[in-house]
């Protein structure tokens, strides 16, 4: 159980990385503040969604609450894969163009970065994921790769070996596994 919530909360959390490279490289600027604040939004839209996902499977037997989740990681996980693949290059929500995120800046890219929380916090309910410690988890890794992408260009002559399009297909392909290998 602790495994495939990391595992989730990883393949959740990896666009951040890639996210905090991207930034990095064009010197913005996400502070502690950006950060948490990041990482709140999307511990809070993981909680909320693993509530709703806990009630709408009441309604459902087990074995198709089960296919449901199963099927939910292998949709968003094949979505992550093509926008990786055929999306264009997002925005930098650095609105102010003052390359620094402030906290608006940071609650409407933590909104952006949690859309995917929704989906994979029904998936997380029907596999009977701890609703306090799924989304802790998520929120921290969130935190975490912004942090570890600033770091990797800050503090090494890493330039793009990481970019939000291999992330994509990394976090994409992480959920597919866990998807096929749930029911097996």
């Amino acid at each position: 159980m602790l495994f495939r919530m990391v595992l989730m909360s990883i393949s959740l959390s990896i666009d951040a990385l890639g996210i905090g490279i991207s930034y990095e490289l064009k010197g913005i600027k996400v502070g502690i503040l950006s950060r948490t604040m990041m990482g709140i939004i999307n511990a809070g839209v993981m909680g909320g969604a693993i509530f709703a996902g806990r009630e709408m499977v009441l309604f459902f037997p087990p074995a198709v609450s089960e296919w449901i989740g199963t099927g939910i990681l292998i949709l968003v996980g094949s979505l992550f894969i093509k926008n990786a693949l055929f999306a264009k290059e997002d925005c930098t929500c650095d609105f102010d163009h003052s390359k620094d995120i402030n906290v608006m800046e940071a609650f409407l890219l933590g909104i952006a970065l949690s859309a995917d929380s929704l989906s994979i916090g029904i998936a997380a309910a029907v596999f009977h994921i701890s609703i306090l410690f799924m989304p802790l988890c998520v929120g921290f890794m969130q935190i975490l790769f912004l942090w570890l992408g600033k770091l990797l260009v800050k503090n090494t002559n890493f330039k793009k070996g990481i970019d939000e399009k291999r992330s994509g297909i990394f976090a994409g392909s992480i959920l597919i596994f866990m998807g096929i290998f749930r029911n097996l």
